[in-house]
């Protein structure tokens, strides 16, 4: 209630795992930039992994039926990762809607020099969405215009 204590202690929620979160070595292990939306009635955690000045940072997600979890990462992660030599360590990620709400879009990061990944960083926005059995899909990684959202 007074905006600077915790009510609990702090929870767990992910960790790196799977083979595209460690594939840096042994440092740099942490899932981080997280987001979380609601879908469906599940709530849905993407969040950056891999060692972020490196072309291998992707964005990922997991899935859970509450916001504290437990949540499980979706089998075909990640789903924001960059096989373009011009498109490197695409991560950090947020959403948010069209205009009349009918898409969704992903807004992140690249690296500006693919060459110098922990240089400068870049804005993207690609749209996005959620497949009939509930998985997420994104449409890219692009570092190139894309067409006016709907609305």
């Amino acid at each position: 209630d007074d905006l600077v204590s915790f009510k609990s202690d702090p929870l767990l929620i992910t960790k790196p795992e799977q083979e595209w979160e460690i594939r840096s070595g042994d440092e740099w292990r942490w899932n981080e930039g997280p987001f979380v939306l609601k879908h469906h009635g599940k709530y849905y955690l993407m969040f950056s992994a891999n060692f972020y000045a490196s072309r291998d940072y992707s964005v990922g997600y997991a899935v859970a039926e509450t916001p504290t979890g437990p949540f499980v990462k979706a089998a075909h992660n990640p789903v924001l990762v960059s096989p373009n030599p011009e498109i490197s360590g695409p991560g950090h990620n947020s959403v948010t809607a069209s205009p009349d709400g009918k898409e969704l879009f992903i807004v992140y990061h690249i690296h500006t020099d693919p060459q110098k990944p922990s240089g400068d960083r870049q804005v993207c926005i690609d749209r996005m969405g959620f497949r009939e059995d509930g998985s997420l899909y994104v449409e890219g990684p692009t570092n190139t215009p894309q067409p006016m959202p709907s609305g």
